[in-house]
């Protein structure tokens, strides 16, 4: 067996060629399955999660937020 054979299979023993093979492959299904698409970065807030802001708000300052505090409190949640 040449050195570079000898060589070459002790590569393919190592775990972490088998961990970063296993890894690109999953990587490459996720892609070619369509995962990452344009719809996976939108961030939806439901009507239901602006009413449970409003109301938290509500209930700690005793009054509604303002349209400006409100759209405050959407961004702090986009962000979160």
């Amino acid at each position: 067996m040449s050195a570079l054979l000898r060589g070459l299979v002790h590569w393919l023993r190592e775990p972490l060629v088998h961990f970063l093979a296993i890894g690109a492959l999953i990587f490459l299904v996720f892609h070619l399955w369509g995962g990452g698409g344009p719809d996976s970065n939108v961030i939806v807030i439901t009507p239901g999660q602006v009413d449970a802001i409003v109301v938290r708000i509500s209930r700690t300052s005793l009054r509604p937020p303002t349209d400006q505090e409100l759209k405050g409190l959407i961004d702090d949640a986009v962000r979160e």
